[in-house]
């Protein structure tokens, strides 16, 4: 019978192993602990993870809605440059009367299907110019003393070309923005209405957009 004993030692000599003791010959019991093993330390345990809440704000999403339903009427106006001269030579501009009142009603009228306003309604009606004119001036003129809303357009004198402005018209508190395209002709142009009101197919057009797209 073979000595293990001597010839694991002469093995573990070789190898550099440092294995337990041997405790009888020819039975071979393993050191219960490895001394080339690689110890791992514990991993400190994490805290629980809480979810991450996003609130989402609605501020864009109500300024939207509200810029949607605000009323908002376009009207094509057109007026030729022709000048008059006064008694004492002097010149004066020709003129155009624009009507917010009567636009902002057929609005309503036409887009909203409603004619319900009343006399009292229309009395009680407040306009407000919102824009100015860039080339020329615009002034109330008073037809009716109870009921207002009628404006005149004058261009400067020798202007040719596009102009604009916009009237805010209140009827029992509902608001509608009268934006008026104002185009200034040379006297006695032919189809100044259809060579200048080419905005949209009618006249007048509504330019707002509802909630509906509409």
């Amino acid at each position: 019978m073979k000595n293990w004993t001597a010839e694991l030692a002469l093995l573990t000599g070789l190898l550099g192993v440092t294995g337990g003791a041997l405790a009888n010959a020819g039975s071979i019991e393993s050191d219960p602990i490895d001394s080339h093993a690689m110890l791992i330390p514990d991993m400190p345990a994490l805290p629980p993870q809480r979810p991450t809440i996003i609130l989402v704000a609605q501020t864009n999403q109500a300024q939207d809605s509200t810029k949607r339903s605000e009323r908002v009427l376009g009207v094509c106006e057109v007026i030729d440059n022709e000048e008059h001269k006064g008694a004492n030579g002097e010149i004066y501009p020709n003129s155009d009367d624009i009507y917010a009142l009567s636009s902002a009603l057929s609005y309503f009228q036409k887009y909203e299907h409603r004619n319900d306003f009343t006399s009292e309604d229309l009395k009680g009606a407040k306009t407000t110019i919102l824009q100015q004119p860039k080339n020329g001036a615009l002034i109330e003129v008073v037809t009716d003393p109870d009921i207002s809303g009628d404006y005149r357009y004058t261009p400067n004198a020798g202007y040719v070309g596009s102009d604009s402005a916009e009237i805010l018209v209140e009827i029992k508190g509902i608001k509608v923005k009268v934006r008026f395209f104002i185009h200034v002709t040379e006297y006695r142009e032919p189809n100044p209405y259809d060579n200048n009101c080419n905005e949209a197919p009618t006249n007048p057009w509504k330019i707002s957009v509802d909630g509906n797209g509409n």
